[in-house]
């Protein structure tokens, strides 16, 4: 005779079975994927140049692009990351025209040996943000870093930051989660590590190049500023509207004893460190872009060898 009861305790031993197995199941830790890196050969045109195109990713899943110049060589190298100014968010098309048509920075650091990574960061605007670790233009640099740093074939205790204007206002906060063997850092804005008012300071209004203390947040200053132990050396021309937060960022540098230095170019405008746009296929650099970029580099030899 047929019996229900009979029936179901193999189906319910087997549910229950499913059960504690699916159980089971959950509390074991899940593997871990590791984000990917995208990275192509690619090139230039009419530069000669063959490049990589990398899309790195930060901290929250966004994908950076970068453009990688690699000499050639065995030996572990030693790199440089070049960070633009504002705006951010410009893409891998824009990299690469502006090594294309503005690239004496990377090309002269790709001839003394350096790896060159020309990178981008995210299009959102700083204001408001008080560091690194949260999702904006800070997190997108460190990401890059330590990118570079893992690539086999660099030299992680030789990796260096060469930015301008956003990039080395980034820069100084990205520094202080990342240290690097040299920095220079050419005319960064303060609105953010320094909270100095927009109003006061632009960096294409020419100031006296002095900061009173009242025109600036010295406690995020000096908090921002104390994290870092990474070389730098901050260049601003006499006509940039930055000099003055510039020179009070390096004195403040100095009084907590860190390894800085500034170098000031007398009648020299906001973006003059990036050099000259090629024109008829050549470049035709100024005096004064020509000496900050022979000083960058060599105290990037320096710091680096």
């Amino acid at each position: 005779m047929y019996s229900s009861a009979a029936a179901a305790g193999p189906l319910l031993a087997l549910l229950l079975g499913g059960l504690a197995l699916s159980q089971d199941r959950a509390r074991r830790p899940r593997p871990l994927v590791e984000p990917v890196n995208l990275v192509y050969n690619s090139e230039i045109e009419g530069v000669g140049i063959p490049i990589q195109e990398a899309y790195i990713r930060s901290a929250d899943g966004l994908y950076i692009p970068a453009v990688l110049l690699r000499p050639q060589s065995e030996d572990a190298l030693a790199a440089v990351i070049l960070v633009h100014g504002a705006p951010g968010g410009r893409g891998m098309s824009a990299l690469k025209r502006e090594v294309q048509t503005r690239g004496m920075v990377a090309e002269r650091f790709l001839e003394e040996g350096y790896l060159v990574v020309v990178t981008d960061y995210r299009g959102r605007q700083l204001a408001g943000r008080e560091g690194p670790r949260e999702f904006s233009y800070a997190s997108d640099v460190v990401s890059v870093v330590r990118y570079t740093k893992q690539l086999p074939y660099v030299d992680p205790e030789r990796v260096g930051l060469y930015s301008g204007s956003l990039g080395s206002e980034t820069s100084i906060l990205a520094l202080g989660e990342e240290s690097v063997a040299a920095a220079v850092l050419n005319a960064p804005g303060a609105y953010t590590y320094m909270r100095v008012s927009r109003d006061e300071v632009q960096p294409n209004r020419p100031s006296d190049g002095e900061l009173s203390d009242d025109s600036f947040d010295q406690q995020l200053a000096r908090e921002h500023l104390s994290r870092i132990n990474s070389p730098l050396l901050l260049v601003v021309g006499t006509a940039d509207g930055f000099l003055g937060t510039v020179k009070k960022t390096q004195a403040i540098l100095a009084e907590m004893g860190k390894d800085s230095s500034i170098d000031i170019y007398q009648g020299e405008r906001h973006g003059f460190y990036f050099g000259p746009r090629k024109t008829d296929g050549k470049y035709d650099p100024a005096p004064a872009f020509s000496k900050a970029l022979g000083k960058a580099v060599e105290f990037f030899k320096y710091k680096t060898r």
